[in-house]
């Protein structure tokens, strides 16, 4: 398949940037209505559906080495079911813009973890990056500890962005050789059963259907389009730009997140959010956006680009996960 015009790309990244970021207030109506386990599961569990399909019609083998099925699992359990059922439980309890901000920082924690596990240098751009991310979470928590502690919310959210960020960085320290989407098909898959579990454990098996209410069409919305359509458009960018470009998508999603926020859940952000935001996307940008050597585009990644970065020329971190969270 001849690549894309690199216009075309930038489009359907935007579009992914305003699908995945507007599904950050719109699932919050199903995970009122339905819970977190059980919208986390329907969601991933229509993923992998979808990937399933996708490496099929490309005919792409969906086998695994059974020598590398612990490669798969640790990355599905840190990298997607935690990170997925964290940020459910930190949207119940805390403003869903300021937890998609904290969500998507991210590329900052893996960075740092990257150097004590993984021995890269830490060099002025990683550090700068380091500090902005550092300065950004403390711009949100600032009301939180003003007010004597930290809240609940903001404890899960950072959780979820650090469990994420082990995810991706035992990724990269552990790269499952096959085709990409076979690994990620595989990531989702056991993510979903993890959380299937835990729906039947902790909300049961019975779905309850009330109407055409909020929380349904907020379940239909995750699943057909922040997760299926999602994933899709991100694999299609993913093997046909740099990562760097790719990433776009990435960034604008705590901003389109904290804006559809306020439209439809009525959310105020206080200063410290939009200076927690601007912090957080800026030290972001510093790992994600790097020029590749020469001019030319990263090389599209050979190991499996989920659930955590695929590795851009020279080794770093780079590009997000392909989900909506």
């Amino acid at each position: 398949m001849p690549p894309h015009p690199t216009r075309n790309n930038l489009a359907l990244v935007t579009l992914l940037g305003l699908i995945w970021g507007l599904n950050w207030p719109i699932v919050k109506f199903a995970i009122l209505e339905y819970g977190p386990w059980t919208t986390r599961a329907l969601s991933l569990s229509g993923a992998a559906l979808v990937l399933a399909g996708a490496a099929l019609w490309r005919g792409e083998s969906l086998r695994i080495s059974p020598r590398a099925w612990w490669r798969v699992l640790v990355p599905a359990i840190f990298g997607m079911a935690l990170v997925n059922i964290l940020n459910a439980w930190a949207q119940m309890v805390m403003e869903t813009g300021r937890a998609a901000i904290i969500a998507f920082s991210m590329p900052v924690w893996a960075t740092a973890m990257a150097v004590f596990f993984l021995g890269e240098r830490l060099d002025a751009r990683k550090s700068l990056s380091l500090a902005l991310g550092a300065a950004g979470l403390m711009a949100l928590a600032w009301p939180a500890l003003a007010a004597g502690g930290v809240s609940a919310g903001l404890a899960l959210a950072f959780g979820s962005a650090l469990s994420w960020a082990c995810g991706a960085v035992f990724m990269k320290r552990f790269p499952i050789s096959g085709p990409p989407l076979t690994a990620a098909t595989w990531q989702i898959g056991a993510a979903a059963a993890i959380l299937t579990t835990g729906m039947l454990a902790f909300e049961g098996p019975a779905i309850g259907f009330h109407g055409l209410t909020a929380g349904f069409f907020g379940l239909a919305y995750n699943i057909v389009a922040a997760q299926a359509l999602g994933t899709w458009i991100w694999f299609g960018v993913l093997t046909r730009s740099p990562a760097s470009v790719a990433a776009i998508g990435t960034l604008m999603t705590p901003g389109v997140g904290v804006i559809g926020a306020m439209l439809m859940l009525g959310e105020t952000p206080a200063i410290t959010d939009w200076v927690g935001l601007a912090l957080v996307v800026s030290a972001s940008a510093i790992v994600l956006l790097r020029r590749a050597p020469s001019g030319r585009a990263s090389p599209v990644a050979k190991t499996p680009p989920a659930p955590g970065p695929a590795p851009c020329g020279d080794g770093e971190l780079l590009a997000p996960v392909p989900t909506a969270r």
